[in-house]
């Protein structure tokens, strides 16, 4: 019925409703809003990452400088964000299967541990209170998004194991941290509708893919997935209705700039994974072009790489870009990261648990 009343209320005019046309928009909004003397950048996080990058394909000299952070490749897909964001999931348990204190609570074999929590669920094991199997695979993939939350799965893996009543109180407040009202993504504003637009047209097909029985390669993830949205299936069947727009002379293609940019990616990074990144820092790599990687920093990195010195590498790096970006840069920083700390803290316990404690009551 969605599609029906899209296709009734605009028509073609859904061929308008581009990122071609939205970085248009941008480039006009500069022109009409910039004063003399003062330098224009542009900022562009995950899907806005895309964004830009068509901002630059069309208008390359505009800026005195891009900024992109959580990167998607000019020439992306999305199909496999659930593999990926899978396999991020499980370098973070592998982590903490060789923390001291991580390996304490879940072995050396976290990865394993939650595999098998999740079969036993499938049996019945803790799926008091609406939890289930599918529940948790989908908390713990949000959970990955943010450096400041993907701890969260390791611990509510062992509280899951344990399913004391307070463990199962603890991940019902943990769905309301995400989901509840002013939650985490309490999204009001965001138009799930306009990223089926963009991302059926333009982020989905793809060459990795052609061929494969996206039908079986869903089925695959979901049989074989510890940490995955599984949403897969969903968007394929969608997708087939959905009233796709082509944009041939952009779509796919690439920036030819010189302009000064700045690329900030976390390896740890579920949503925009750094394999994929680091093809965009391989090919906007001129003189001026940055890319910078943070080990084990999630999606965001401006504000969530916190540095053994108390200050904040990527927001330093970004200011620093900003303040002179044609000078050198300096990305020291990136070697004084603060290493991941599974034990958690206090605030991170009350806000997602109501507990003092991250993994005991």
């Amino acid at each position: 019925g969605c599609v029906e009343y899209l296709l009734e209320e605009l028509g073609d005019g859904l061929g308008g409703i581009t990122t071609t046309d939205s970085a248009v928009d941008v480039a006009a909004y500069i022109e009409a809003a910039r004063q003399q003397d003062k330098p224009v950048f542009v900022q562009g996080g995950s899907y806005g990452t895309y964004w830009a990058q068509r901002y630059l394909q069309i208008f390359p000299d505009q800026a005195d400088g891009v900024i992109l952070a959580g990167i998607f490749p000019a020439d992306g897909t999305s199909i496999w964000y659930d593999e990926m964001t899978n396999q991020v999931a499980r370098d973070l348990m592998d982590l903490c299967g060789q923390d001291a204190f991580c390996s304490t609570k879940l072995g050396d074999y976290p990865w394993s541990r939650l595999g098998t929590l999740l079969e036993e669920m499938d049996g019945g094991h803790c799926t008091a209170n609406g939890i289930t199997r599918n529940l948790v695979r989908t908390l713990f993939a949000y959970l990955m998004y943010w450096s400041t939350t993907n701890i969260v799965v390791p611990a509510a893996t062992y509280r899951l194991e344990r399913c004391d009543p307070e463990d199962q109180q603890a991940i019902v407040d943990m769905y309301g941290y995400l989901f509840g009202d002013g939650g985490t993504w309490d999204m009001e504003s965001y138009s799930i509708l306009l990223q089926h637009h963009v991302q059926f047209s333009e982020m989905w097909s793809h060459p990795a893919f052609e061929g494969v029985d996206l039908d079986q390669y869903f089925d695959d993830i979901d049989e074989e997935g510890y940490v995955i949205k599984n949403n897969g299936p969903g968007k394929l069947a969608l997708r087939a209705d959905w009233p796709i727009y082509e944009d041939l002379r952009w779509d796919d293609g690439w920036a030819d700039t010189t302009i000064p940019m700045l690329m900030l990616q976390g390896t740890f990074d579920p949503a925009t994974p750094q394999r994929e990144a680091a093809r965009v820092g391989d090919h906007d790599s001129g003189e001026h072009q940055h890319y910078v990687e943070f080990p084990m920093a999630a999606h965001g990195t401006i504000g969530s790489t916190p540095t053994d010195d108390g200050r904040d590498c990527g927001y330093d790096i970004f200011i620093a870009f900003m303040k002179d970006p044609t000078g050198p840069l300096d990305t020291s920083c990136v070697d004084g990261l603060t290493p991941i700390d599974f034990r958690g803290t206090p605030s991170l316990a009350e806000a997602v648990f109501g507990t003092e404690d991250l993994w005991e009551n």
